[in-house]
């Protein structure tokens, strides 16, 4: 079973993973150590990071990256924070137009009241 707490304990400290950071504004990433910017050609350089050997590739806070990652077949699972409100707008998560079925691997409530849910993609 995959929880929060299970994700967690499968990763390093953000400091000691690889990152790509995905950016058209940032010239360089000496900040933050173990980074590379990708600036140009995203899908195509996500696709040869996915065929790499290696662990997980996650994603955090860009829906206009998602968009383009979901769009181009990139993406193999979400691992979802559903919070208790109704906002009534925002930004979406899936592409317009984009029909995406998905399969509920866990769902499961945390103690603020968030419930935490796993999909895979079907294909």
């Amino acid at each position: 079973m995959v929880t929060p707490s299970s994700l967690a304990a499968r990763r390093k400290p953000i400091w000691q993973c690889q990152k790509y950071v995905v950016s058209t504004t940032l010239t360089s990433s000496a900040a933050w150590s173990n980074s590379t910017i990708i600036s140009s050609n995203v899908v195509e350089e996500i696709r040869k990071l996915k065929n790499q050997p290696g662990k997980d590739i996650l994603s955090d806070g860009s829906s206009v990256l998602m968009h383009t990652l979901i769009e181009n077949d990139l993406v193999d699972e979400f691992f979802l924070h559903v919070y208790p409100l109704a906002l009534g707008g925002g930004k979406k998560l899936f592409p317009d137009g984009k029909y995406v079925r998905l399969k509920l691997i866990e769902s499961a409530p945390l103690p603020t009241g968030v419930l935490f849910q796993h999909y895979e993609l079907i294909r």
